[in-house]
């Protein structure tokens, strides 16, 4: 039997706004599912210094939660792994050379991406979310607002990920993922339970949204990071975090 953990599942439309809140259990392994439809847009913050907790940031927005991976510097400063680029403004200098977290520079990188984190994920100005591998990062080509690298991918299109001997996947963590279904809409899930990459994919491929909708979903900041608060339901809503996703009410 699963073990048991509480999962939040987010929803974020890219057009429209769901007219009704939808919550349900699935209760044959103890899970337990809270749904929450969200408004149209959202953004993904980045401050150096981490200055404002998850509920200091709610004030002028819907729902708050952790954002990608960061690292950071020895005078305090934190930053992002990887490639990060916001409205044309490209960092970051550091990388995670390897999945246990030892910093490098790549300076000398092209793209500036991170050989470890597999995937791109960018959002467009009207809130279009692409997933795409690393390997078909164009420089002269680039339509989105924010870009980051994530890893690991665990659904392709409803596809379970074959990458479960990773340490990371395999860790119990608590987690937070970004999914883009096949007609664009995009799902932010947080798990505030200890739990593996491929717990989460299985479960998330036994809801109903995803049967006629496949979705592809990849593994965002985790472990001690995840946080969120909405104003009625809360995790480590006091933690102060660098990157952070706002959605907008």
């Amino acid at each position: 039997m699963l073990k048991y953990f509480f999962f939040t599942l987010i929803i974020v439309l890219t057009s429209c706004s769901h007219p009704l809140i939808k919550q349900w259990s699935i209760t044959e392994d103890d899970l337990s599912i809270k749904t929450f439809p969200v408004p149209h847009g959202f953004d993904v913050f980045y401050d150096s210094w981490a200055a404002k907790s998850i509920k200091e940031y709610y004030i002028s927005w819907s729902i708050v939660l952790n954002g990608s991976y960061f690292g950071v510097t020895d005078f305090g400063a934190y930053y992002p792994a990887g490639l990060w680029e916001w409205e044309n403004i490209i960092c970051c200098w550091l990388y995670l050379q390897n999945p246990h977290g030892t910093g490098a520079n790549i300076s000398t990188v092209p793209d500036y991406s991170d050989p470890n984190l597999s995937h791109i994920v960018g959002v467009s100005l009207s809130w279009w979310v692409n997933i795409f591998p690393r390997s078909e990062l164009k420089r002269n080509a680039w339509p989105y607002k924010n870009a980051f690298q994530a890893w690991p991918l665990v659904l392709s299109g409803n596809i379970l990920q074959t990458f479960w001997d990773s340490w990371h996947a395999n860790w119990q963590h608590e987690r937070t993922l970004l999914g883009v279904t096949k007609n664009w809409l995009v799902y932010l899930f947080v798990s505030i339970d200890e739990v593996s990459l491929s717990e989460v994919g299985q479960k998330i491929l036994e809801l109903a949204e995803f049967r006629d909708d496949p979705i592809t979903v990849i593994n965002l900041d985790g472990g001690p990071s995840t946080a969120y608060y909405d104003g009625r339901n809360w995790f480590r809503e006091n933690v102060k975090l660098p990157i952070i996703f706002r959605i907008k009410p």
